[in-house]
């Protein structure tokens, strides 16, 4: 194969994963604590006998947008929205520990706390599980406060 069709390839394989990040990016602008891709582009100048007259385009996804994205007010005292570049710890589908900055928790019926999704949320001593509670509330910090059925 010509050494320029190859070099024009690696161009257009650049060009493909830009626009596949942008499409997930795109896809999941709605997507409750989604954080998107970012994509960074360089070239590589082939090095030769003589001038370094070709360049090779290189592509890759090096870091995920941490900003705050919006902030949707559904009036849910276990929803929130994490401040800055931190995330929850959650318990992941094979028990690793894993984060998320989805904020939409939810009780199960034998309280325990889950994110949207249904992974257990972790505390200090493993998933975090409450009590039956008249009313619950989370602090800044990240504290829960309740109050105890009929108290």
């Amino acid at each position: 194969m010509d050494r320029l069709v190859n070099t024009a390839l690696t161009a257009m394989r650049g060009a493909m994963a830009r626009q596949s990040a942008i499409a997930n990016n795109l896809a999941n602008v709605n997507t409750v604590g989604f954080r998107g891709d970012i994509a960074n582009a360089e070239a590589r100048w082939i090095k030769g006998a003589t001038f370094d007259t070709r360049a090779q385009a290189t592509e890759q996804v090096i870091a995920a947008d941490m900003a705050q994205g919006a902030i949707t007010a559904r009036g849910d005292p276990l929803d929130v929205a994490v401040d800055g570049d931190a995330m929850l710890a959650v318990q992941a589908t094979d028990g690793s520990e894993a984060y998320t900055r989805r904020g939409d928790l939810k009780l199960t019926e034998s309280g325990l706390l889950t994110t949207g999704d249904g992974l257990p949320v972790l505390g200090e001593g493993g998933p975090i599980t409450l009590p039956e509670l008249d009313s619950v509330s989370i602090a800044q910090d990240g504290s829960i406060w309740g109050v105890p059925k009929g108290g």
